[in-house]
């Protein structure tokens, strides 16, 4: 799962046009290096849609298996050649919470050493305004969506 914050807290409308004039963006194999944060917080977040995907697909330039008889030899009916497919039904449902974690707390001492070396501070990944996320098999775009109001439990 890949997160998308935008760094001003009103940037979501120019990620997402960043975004839609460069689509082969998401499609891209993202090098990814491990770098410790001071921070991570995402909020819960829950979404289910349904969608139904021919017209889409249409547009796409996908019509092979819409138009009757296209699929005759999928079947052995002697109707085969009225075989085609009429709707193609696409759910898709995300939940993202702390369930399977253990409520913990924990404290930390943080201390310094007085030098001439500036050293660069952790940096840290606080959704607490709008942003976007993607969910990607190794090679396809799966889900891609929004969260537009983050709110902080107390």
């Amino acid at each position: 799962m890949y997160f998308f914050l935008p760094y001003e807290r009103d940037g979501l409308p120019n990620l997402i046009h960043t975004l839609k004039s460069n689509p082969s963006f998401l499609n891209q194999r993202f090098d990814l290096w491990r770098e410790e944060i001071l921070e991570f917080w995402i909020p819960r977040f829950r979404f289910s849609f349904n969608l139904e995907a021919i017209e889409g697909m249409k547009e796409q330039g996908l019509t092979l298996p819409f138009t009757s008889g296209e699929l005759t030899e999928v079947s052995d009916s002697s109707k085969s050649h009225k075989l085609y497919v009429s709707k193609i039904l696409q759910k898709a449902f995300v939940e993202v919470n702390e369930k399977g974690t253990e409520a913990s707390a924990s404290t930390t001492a943080v201390f310094e050493l007085f030098s001439a070396m500036w050293l660069k501070p952790k940096p840290s990944f606080v959704a607490s305004h709008p942003f976007l996320f993607m969910i990607r098999e190794e090679t396809s775009l799966a889900v891609f969506g929004a969260v537009l109001n983050p709110v902080l439990d107390s």
